[in-house]
C-alpha cells in the first residue's frame, strides 16, 4: 500500500510540475510579443509595425490547429524556414496539450486537498523548486548559445533551424536577446505560480 501510495504522490508532483512549466511556456509564448520591441534587429525594408504584425502571424500559426504553413506578409520566409516553424508547432500543440491534461488533474488535486486541508503539504515541496528552477535558469543563460545549439539538435531531426539572415531574416528578430528574455520570464512565472500556491498552502497553517 505504501509503494502505492508512494508512486500516487510522485505522479501527482509530476503533473503539477508538468502543469507549470506547460503553464509559464504558454504564457511567456504569448508574452513574447513584448520582447520582440527590446530585442530586435532591423530587417531592410520592413518597418517596426510590420516586423509585429508578422510575429503577430507567427504567434497565431504556431498555436492554432489546422494552419499548415506560415505565410508572412512583409518578412522573406524560405521554405526550410517554414518547415521548421512547422516543426516547432508540433511542439507547441504539443505542450498546449500538456497544459490541458496536467490543469485539469492539477486543478482537481488541490481542489481535493484544500477541502481536506491538506495544502499546506506543499510548502516544503515547492520552497526546494522556488531555488531550484531559478539556479538552473541560471546556469542556462551563462552558456546560453551552447545550450540553445544542443536542444536544437536534440529536438530537430534535420537542419531547417539554421537559420540564413539573407532568405530567412525574421532570424533578427527570434535573437539570442529575445530568447534570453524569454528564458526570464519564464522563470518568473513559474516563481509567480509557486509563490501562489505556497500562499494557499500557508494559509492553512493558520
Amino acid at each position: 500500500m505504501n509503494i502505492k501510495n508512494n508512486i500516487m504522490v510522485v505522479l501527482k508532483w509530476c503533473s503539477l510540475i508538468l502543469c507549470l512549466v506547460s503553464m509559464a511556456i504558454f504564457l511567456t509564448l504569448n508574452f513574447s510579443i513584448i520582447f520582440v520591441f527590446f530585442s530586435h534587429q532591423e530587417i531592410s525594408g520592413v518597418t517596426h509595425g510590420e516586423i509585429l504584425r508578422d510575429y503577430g502571424h507567427l504567434l497565431l500559426f504556431l498555436q492554432v490547429p489546422g494552419m499548415h504553413t506560415i505565410n508572412f506578409q512583409f518578412i522573406p520566409i524560405s521554405v526550410s524556414g517554414k518547415i521548421h516553424f512547422s516543426d516547432v508547432k508540433q511542439l507547441i500543440l504539443l505542450n498546449e496539450l500538456i497544459l490541458i491534461i496536467t490543469g485539469c488533474l492539477t486543478y482537481y488535486e488541490i481542489s481535493r486537498q484544500k477541502k481536506k486541508h491538506q495544502l499546506w503539504r506543499l510548502i516544503l515541496p515547492i520552497k526546494g523548486l522556488v531555488v531550484f528552477i531559478p539556479t538552473m535558469m541560471l546556469i542556462l543563460l551563462i552558456n546560453f548559445n551552447s545550450w540553445f545549439i544542443k536542444f536544437h539538435e536534440l529536438v530537430f531531426s534535420n537542419q531547417d533551424w539554421i537559420f540564413n539572415p539573407t532568405t530567412d531574416p525574421i532570424i533578427n528578430v527570434l535573437t539570442e536577446n529575445f530568447f534570453g528574455l524569454c528564458v526570464i520570464a519564464f522563470t518568473i512565472l513559474i516563481e509567480l505560480m509557486l509563490g501562489v500556491l505556497y500562499y494557499a498552502g500557508n494559509r492553512q497553517l493558520y
